[in-house]
């Protein structure tokens, strides 16, 4: 009888283990799909306040900042990724994403590069409207800019960039590995200058 309870009790403890790590798969999945949905309607997920967020709008267009110019040239970038692109817009595409790095924390140029050289054939002829190309390069910005964002904020973005992509019609497995290297952007970000 003991021997049967006993029994009994380990494969319940064995079994709720297993619902829990499918659960948990599930759950990611089903952020996935919801991020993919709201990227799909247009819904940008809450973003952290920006310095400049209170600021009230001039009556005439201001000249762009030097960080609005670079975010300007990185939709540029994004926008002419064809299927087949040269070492020199791959090596454009790189500098104006370092350039979008501002504070002490910079990115390793590897890790960059090995953003740049993901991103090109995830998007290249893709369709991205420029809502979503917009969308892509602000998430990129900010995790290029992370010193000072929580873990889950990152997530987020890293979240917002695969479904864009994914949106876009890029696959699953090429989003995420963007959405990857924007993470460990934003942890070497968030490590700060070497010391």
């Amino acid at each position: 009888m003991k021997t049967s309870c006993l029994l009994i009790l380990a494969l319940a403890l064995t079994t709720t283990g297993a619902f829990a790590q499918v659960e948990m798969g599930f759950k990611k999945r089903a952020k996935e799909l919801r991020d993919q949905n709201n990227a799909r309607q247009g819904v940008t997920p809450a973003q952290p306040a920006s310095p400049q967020a209170g600021a009230a709008p001039p009556n005439s267009p201001a000249p762009l900042t030097p960080q609005q110019q670079v975010l300007a040239r990185l939709q540029t970038d994004l926008a002419v990724l064809k299927s087949q692109t040269t070492p020199e817009q791959r090596a454009q595409l790189a500098r104006d994403l370092t350039a979008a790095a501002l504070g002490a924390g910079k990115p390793s140029p590897a890790s960059v590069n090995k953003l740049a050289t993901d991103l090109i054939p995830t998007l290249a002829g893709k369709d991205i409207t420029p809502q979503e190309r917009a969308r892509l390069t602000t998430q990129i910005n900010a995790c290029f800019n992370s010193a000072n964002l929580s873990p889950d904020q990152v997530q987020t973005m890293a979240g917002d960039v695969q479904a864009i992509l994914q949106v876009a019609g890029a696959s699953r497995a090429a989003a995420i590995t963007v959405a990857n290297d924007l993470k460990v952007i934003a942890a070497e970000v968030q490590k700060g200058p070497a010391r």
